[in-house]
Protein backbone atom coordinates (compact mmCIF):
# COMPACT_ATOMS: atom_id res chain seq x y z
CA UNK A 1 0.00 0.00 0.00
CA UNK A 2 2.96 2.34 0.13
CA UNK A 3 2.95 2.32 -3.91
CA UNK A 4 1.18 2.34 -6.87
CA UNK A 5 1.57 -0.58 -8.71
CA UNK A 6 4.13 1.24 -11.09
CA UNK A 7 6.12 2.66 -8.45
CA UNK A 8 6.26 -0.60 -7.03
CA UNK A 9 7.71 -2.05 -9.94
CA UNK A 10 10.66 1.22 -10.25
CA UNK A 11 11.41 0.26 -6.48
CA UNK A 12 11.63 -3.60 -7.56
CA UNK A 13 13.98 -2.24 -10.71
CA UNK A 14 16.30 -0.54 -8.56
CA UNK A 15 16.24 -3.19 -5.29
CA UNK A 16 17.18 -5.86 -7.92
CA UNK A 17 20.13 -3.80 -9.38
CA UNK A 18 21.26 -3.46 -5.78
CA UNK A 19 20.75 -6.75 -5.20
CA UNK A 20 22.73 -7.86 -8.27
CA UNK A 21 25.37 -5.13 -7.97
CA UNK A 22 26.56 -4.80 -4.39
CA UNK A 23 25.21 -7.99 -2.41
CA UNK A 24 25.58 -10.82 -5.12
CA UNK A 25 27.88 -9.17 -7.56
CA UNK A 26 26.36 -11.29 -10.46
CA UNK A 27 25.99 -7.81 -12.46
CA UNK A 28 27.96 -5.48 -14.42
CA UNK A 29 27.65 -2.17 -16.19
CA UNK A 30 27.87 -4.38 -19.44
CA UNK A 31 25.39 -6.95 -18.54
CA UNK A 32 23.34 -3.60 -16.79
CA UNK A 33 23.58 -2.53 -20.45
CA UNK A 34 22.26 -5.85 -22.21
CA UNK A 35 19.42 -5.76 -19.98
CA UNK A 36 18.44 -2.21 -20.59
CA UNK A 37 18.72 -2.82 -24.69
CA UNK A 38 16.49 -6.47 -24.18
CA UNK A 39 13.78 -4.39 -22.40
CA UNK A 40 13.92 -1.59 -24.37
CA UNK A 41 13.17 -4.31 -26.99
CA UNK A 42 10.71 -6.20 -25.32
CA UNK A 43 8.76 -2.72 -24.69
CA UNK A 44 8.43 -1.39 -28.34
CA UNK A 45 7.39 -5.01 -29.05
CA UNK A 46 4.55 -4.20 -26.19
CA UNK A 47 3.96 -0.68 -27.17
CA UNK A 48 3.26 -1.66 -30.75
CA UNK A 49 0.18 -4.02 -29.79
CA UNK A 50 -0.97 -1.77 -27.72
CA UNK A 51 -0.59 1.12 -30.49
CA UNK A 52 -2.31 -1.11 -33.12
CA UNK A 53 -5.46 -2.37 -30.18
CA UNK A 54 -6.30 1.35 -29.36
CA UNK A 55 -6.90 1.87 -33.14
CA UNK A 56 -8.53 -1.14 -32.98
CA UNK A 57 -10.12 0.06 -29.99
CA UNK A 58 -11.00 3.41 -31.83
CA UNK A 59 -12.00 1.60 -34.56
CA UNK A 60 -14.88 -0.60 -33.71
CA UNK A 61 -16.62 2.41 -31.38
CA UNK A 62 -16.24 5.15 -33.80
CA UNK A 63 -18.49 2.49 -36.37
CA UNK A 64 -20.49 1.32 -33.49
CA UNK A 65 -19.40 -2.14 -33.97
CA UNK A 66 -18.70 -2.83 -30.37
CA UNK A 67 -22.26 -1.69 -29.26
CA UNK A 68 -23.46 -4.27 -31.65
CA UNK A 69 -21.20 -6.92 -30.18
CA UNK A 70 -22.99 -5.71 -26.52
CA UNK A 71 -26.75 -5.69 -28.09
CA UNK A 72 -25.63 -9.56 -29.27
CA UNK A 73 -24.09 -10.71 -26.11
CA UNK A 74 -27.48 -9.22 -24.34
CA UNK A 75 -29.36 -10.99 -26.49
CA UNK A 76 -28.08 -14.57 -26.14
CA UNK A 77 -29.92 -14.77 -22.97
CA UNK A 78 -32.00 -12.92 -20.48
CA UNK A 79 -30.20 -15.56 -18.13
CA UNK A 80 -27.10 -13.38 -16.19
CA UNK A 81 -25.33 -16.92 -15.50
CA UNK A 82 -25.63 -18.01 -19.22
CA UNK A 83 -24.18 -14.26 -20.03
CA UNK A 84 -21.09 -14.05 -17.76
CA UNK A 85 -20.13 -17.73 -18.53
CA UNK A 86 -20.09 -16.76 -22.57
CA UNK A 87 -18.42 -13.45 -21.71
CA UNK A 88 -15.97 -15.97 -19.48
CA UNK A 89 -15.72 -18.37 -22.05
CA UNK A 90 -14.82 -15.55 -24.61
CA UNK A 91 -11.93 -13.90 -22.08
CA UNK A 92 -10.30 -17.21 -21.70
CA UNK A 93 -10.34 -17.90 -24.90
CA UNK A 94 -8.78 -14.56 -26.23
CA UNK A 95 -6.60 -14.85 -23.01
CA UNK A 96 -4.82 -18.07 -24.32
CA UNK A 97 -3.51 -15.68 -27.53
CA UNK A 98 -3.71 -12.23 -26.67
CA UNK A 99 -1.73 -10.12 -23.55
CA UNK A 100 -3.86 -8.45 -21.33
CA UNK A 101 -3.65 -5.20 -22.31
CA UNK A 102 -4.75 -6.00 -25.83
CA UNK A 103 -7.64 -7.80 -24.10
CA UNK A 104 -8.59 -4.26 -22.28
CA UNK A 105 -8.63 -2.44 -25.49
CA UNK A 106 -10.49 -4.76 -27.43
CA UNK A 107 -12.79 -6.07 -25.16
CA UNK A 108 -13.83 -3.84 -22.59
CA UNK A 109 -15.43 -0.99 -24.71
CA UNK A 110 -18.05 -3.71 -25.56
CA UNK A 111 -18.67 -5.62 -22.51
CA UNK A 112 -19.31 -2.01 -20.44
CA UNK A 113 -22.93 -2.11 -21.77
CA UNK A 114 -23.94 -5.65 -20.87
CA UNK A 115 -22.05 -4.75 -17.28
CA UNK A 116 -24.74 -1.50 -17.40
CA UNK A 117 -27.70 -3.93 -18.90
CA UNK A 118 -27.33 -6.56 -15.89
CA UNK A 119 -26.67 -3.67 -13.28
CA UNK A 120 -23.30 -5.87 -12.51
CA UNK A 121 -20.92 -4.01 -9.90
CA UNK A 122 -18.07 -2.78 -12.07
CA UNK A 123 -15.54 -3.85 -9.03
CA UNK A 124 -16.86 -7.08 -9.36
CA UNK A 125 -17.32 -7.26 -13.17
CA UNK A 126 -12.95 -5.79 -12.83
CA UNK A 127 -11.93 -8.38 -10.89
CA UNK A 128 -13.39 -11.18 -12.80
CA UNK A 129 -11.93 -10.00 -15.93
CA UNK A 130 -8.36 -9.64 -14.17
CA UNK A 131 -8.85 -13.33 -12.94
CA UNK A 132 -9.60 -14.42 -16.67
CA UNK A 133 -6.93 -12.85 -17.98
CA UNK A 134 -4.62 -14.52 -16.04
CA UNK A 135 -6.16 -18.09 -16.44
CA UNK A 136 -5.53 -17.46 -20.35
CA UNK A 137 -2.01 -15.95 -20.05
CA UNK A 138 -1.12 -19.43 -18.46
CA UNK A 139 -3.00 -21.45 -20.68
CA UNK A 140 -1.71 -23.06 -23.86
CA UNK A 141 -1.34 -23.00 -26.85
CA UNK A 142 -0.04 -19.81 -26.47
CA UNK A 143 0.56 -18.73 -23.00
CA UNK A 144 2.44 -16.20 -22.74
CA UNK A 145 3.00 -15.75 -19.52
CA UNK A 146 4.30 -19.35 -19.30
CA UNK A 147 6.41 -18.42 -22.02
CA UNK A 148 8.03 -15.64 -20.75
CA UNK A 149 8.77 -17.53 -17.13
CA UNK A 150 10.29 -20.33 -19.17
CA UNK A 151 12.54 -18.40 -20.73
CA UNK A 152 13.86 -16.95 -17.31
CA UNK A 153 13.98 -20.33 -15.61
CA UNK A 154 16.05 -21.53 -18.87
CA UNK A 155 13.29 -24.73 -19.37
CA UNK A 156 10.91 -25.95 -22.21
CA UNK A 157 7.30 -24.54 -21.89
CA UNK A 158 6.28 -28.42 -22.97
CA UNK A 159 7.42 -29.58 -19.24
CA UNK A 160 5.25 -27.28 -17.62
CA UNK A 161 2.33 -28.01 -18.89
CA UNK A 162 1.43 -30.61 -16.81
CA UNK A 163 2.19 -28.99 -13.90
CA UNK A 164 0.59 -25.69 -14.79
CA UNK A 165 -2.87 -27.72 -15.65
CA UNK A 166 -3.33 -28.06 -11.90
CA UNK A 167 -2.59 -24.42 -11.33
CA UNK A 168 -5.14 -23.25 -14.52
CA UNK A 169 -7.76 -25.62 -12.93
CA UNK A 170 -7.81 -23.99 -9.49
CA UNK A 171 -7.69 -21.19 -10.83
CA UNK A 172 -10.86 -21.84 -12.54
CA UNK A 173 -12.32 -23.11 -9.46
CA UNK A 174 -11.75 -19.53 -8.09
CA UNK A 175 -12.72 -17.46 -10.66
CA UNK A 176 -15.93 -19.77 -10.98
CA UNK A 177 -16.28 -19.38 -6.54
CA UNK A 178 -16.05 -15.40 -7.66
CA UNK A 179 -18.27 -15.44 -10.35
CA UNK A 180 -21.31 -16.81 -8.69
CA UNK A 181 -20.53 -15.63 -4.62
CA UNK A 182 -19.69 -11.92 -5.97
CA UNK A 183 -19.19 -10.95 -2.10
CA UNK A 184 -16.05 -13.16 -2.31
CA UNK A 185 -14.43 -10.02 -4.24
CA UNK A 186 -16.34 -7.14 -2.84
CA UNK A 187 -15.97 -8.17 1.22
CA UNK A 188 -12.89 -5.84 1.67
CA UNK A 189 -13.91 -2.83 -0.76
CA UNK A 190 -17.20 -2.79 0.75
CA UNK A 191 -15.70 -3.22 4.38
CA UNK A 192 -13.12 -0.19 3.39
CA UNK A 193 -16.28 1.87 2.71
CA UNK A 194 -15.47 2.03 -1.20
CA UNK A 195 -18.74 0.71 -1.86
CA UNK A 196 -22.16 1.15 -0.21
Amino acid sequence: GAFTPTEAAVMAVFYGLFVGLVIYRTLNWQSIYEVLVESAEVSGVVLIIIALASVFAWAGSTLGAFEALGRLLIGISSNESVVILAITALLLIAGMFLDAVSILFIFVPFLLPVVQHFRWDPIWFGVILTMNMAIGQFTPPMAINLMVTCRIAGIHIEETVPWVLWMVGAMTGALLLVTFFPELALAVPRALGYLN
